[in-house]
């Protein structure tokens, strides 16, 4: 379980994190075809907003820098939105926004968790005296 807070450990997960935004990025602005499952569109950007920012604490092992990526999910699905406008077959809907938001709020309240439950233990852990 070091390996969870490993600085190359991180660097590799915060890597594979930005390669995570690449695809929400590429897939929130190519032309809608429709919804893969049939799933509801909204219920996608709460998923992949909540999924990318829980995914954050994988590297970012204090509150602050949660609190902070968490500001960054929300800034980007604003800025998807806009962005959005200007795609064919895609348009800017205030509730995608909201869903994003959402989602960002439930993955922050997730990689706090993950925080508090698993990081913090192993940080005390490898701080006490052998």
């Amino acid at each position: 379980m070091r390996i969870l807070i490993d600085a190359r450990t991180r660097m590799v997960l915060f890597s594979l994190w930005c390669l995570g935004w690449a695809i929400v990025l590429v897939e929130s602005l190519e032309p809608m075809t429709g919804t893969p499952f049939g799933l509801s569109d909204k219920l996608l950007h709460f998923m992949g907003y909540a999924v990318m920012t829980a995914a954050v604490a994988s590297f970012a092992h204090e509150r602050r820098g949660i609190l902070c990526w968490t500001l960054f999910a929300i800034l980007m699905g604003g800025l998807v939105e806009v962005a959005q406008d200007f795609v064919p077959t895609r348009s800017m809907d205030i509730y995608d926004f909201l869903a994003d938001s959402a989602g960002a709020a439930v993955g922050a309240t997730a990689a706090l968790l993950w925080l508090v439950l698993v990081i913090a233990p192993l940080r005390r852990r490898r701080a006490a005296p052998a």
